[in-house]
């Protein structure tokens, strides 16, 4: 299935490059690219357009720094 959804770019996208693709629905894994703090878009900016969004929860919500794991 991942091999049908088309890659926008390797680097972050923008929310115009997004737009252009004029998505139904957009999913995000990382706050980085669709959180609260997010330089890409928040989720509102999606909402606010009629757009649905996910951001997937994981780790990356839950602690400010992993520290030193070994």
């Amino acid at each position: 299935a991942n091999a049908a959804v088309e890659i926008l770019t390797v680097e972050q996208p923008t929310l115009e490059g997004i737009l252009t693709k004029e998505p139904d629905f957009v999913a995000a894994q990382l706050p980085l690219l669709l959180g609260d703090d997010s330089k890409v878009a928040k989720r509102q900016d999606f909402a606010d357009l009629g757009i649905p969004s996910y951001l997937s929860p994981g780790i990356c919500n839950t602690r400010d720094d992993a520290g030193d794991i070994y």
